[in-house]
């Protein structure tokens, strides 16, 4: 699993929720069922059976639903390394979007290409926030979890789990591991966020801020940066959605004198 410590110590709102519901979740599944929540499995887990037979909440109950506390942990640790700076940049409504749709679209995906097997768990959900993570801060240094000293880019990580997730579907269908919802999830995740943010975003950790990237263009006077930073704790606190055109020129000018400077 992936690894990078938030901005803020704090979780952002959406975030928050989703851990602790999972959380809450999985231990109401023990203490009703401590036997295993087979009772229930056939209604809340996803398949195709149960779609076909008009359950068509599973795409949705499916993604809270935990086989084991290593398999809620490993999801856990993706969203709390993942999530907060993704949602702080496209806003908490627009991050539950890109989390429920990935989850919904890789349970989909999975049922597509698995006839009989049911699904669960939030991976799909959240190797979208992964992906969307990589298309955010391309260039954002991370590392494996249990690795921290071999560092990847972002979109190089995002891409080599892609890569083995594909394989693994491929050649291992029927492992017991839902790779065809990690692919699905992944490639939600990543055309949402291209989709809503339409310049890629550099995020520059040592600054602590964020420059939208340009194609080059003639040079401009460099904005203020009193407005630059009025800018930047917009988009903290809103997303970064909520700017106007206006203020994604001076985004634009600001990357620019400060490629120019380079």
């Amino acid at each position: 699993m992936i690894r990078e410590e938030p901005v803020s110590p704090t979780l952002p709102p959406v975030v928050q929720r989703i851990l602790w519901a999972n959380v809450g979740i999985y231990l109401a599944q023990y203490v009703l069922w401590p036997g295993g929540f087979a009772p229930v499995g056939g209604y809340l887990a996803l398949s195709r059976t149960g779609l076909l037979h008009g359950f068509f909440w599973q795409p949705f109950t499916y993604m809270f639903l935990h086989a084991n506390f290593s398999h809620l942990l490993t999801n856990l640790i993706g969203l709390y390394f993942m999530g907060p700076d993704t949602e702080r940049t496209i806003g908490s409504r627009r991050f539950l979007y890109l989390y429920l749709l990935s989850g919904v679209l890789g349970g989909l995906g999975f049922v597509f290409l698995n006839s009989q097997a049911p699904c669960i768990g939030a991976s799909g959900a959240i190797y979208g926030v992964v992906a969307a993570f990589a298309a955010l801060y391309p260039h954002r240094k991370v590392s494996l979890l249990f690795f921290p000293f071999i560092l990847f880019r972002a979109w190089v990580l995002a891409l080599l789990y892609g890569a083995i997730e594909f394989f693994s579907a491929l050649y291992s269908p029927y492992g017991g591991v839902a790779h065809s919802a990690h692919l699905a999830g992944g490639l939600a995740g990543w055309i949402y966020v291209r989709m809503l943010v339409s310049k890629p975003i550099l995020f520059t950790r040592s600054r602590g801020r964020f420059f939208g990237s340009n194609s080059a263009g003639p040079a401009d006077a460099s904005p203020d940066s009193t407005e630059v930073d009025r800018i930047l704790g917009k988009i903290s606190a809103r997303g970064l959605h909520s700017l106007s055109a206006h203020e994604r020129d001076v985004l634009a000018r600001a990357s620019r004198g400060r490629v120019d400077q380079k």
